[in-house]
């Protein structure tokens, strides 16, 4: 399957603030995300089209080794990193109970 199979991590295109689009990473090519960056992730497979005759008309190439037909088939999904949160949640406190009074911290 890795053989029909092609996998490419893409970037933000920003121009003042303005999402454009996203790039490609090239072969080798290094980007570091930011911690609310958006991966968008590029897949083509090469899917075998294995019904005989039927395959021909929806064919988009020949298998490699000549056994049969391919349909190239592509998709992307873009989703935000989900890096460092921007706010913790806030302190556990225990009610003293008696009056509506102060609340005490709980000891680690």
């Amino acid at each position: 399957a890795m053989d029909n199979t092609t996998v490419v991590l893409g970037y933000p295109d920003v121009d003042d603030g303005t999402l454009r689009g996203m790039i490609e990473l090239t072969d080798g090519e290094r980007y570091d995300y930011a911690p609310r960056d958006d991966v968008t992730v590029y897949v083509s497979h090469r899917l075998n089209l294995s019904v005989p005759y039927v395959s021909r008309l929806f064919a988009t190439g020949v298998n490699e080794n000549a056994s049969g037909y391919h349909r190239l088939v592509r998709a992307h999904c873009t989703l935000t990193n989900q890096g460092l949160r921007d706010e913790l949640p806030p302190e556990p406190y225990e009610y003293t109970g008696d009056s509506p009074g102060p609340l005490i911290r709980l000891s680690p």
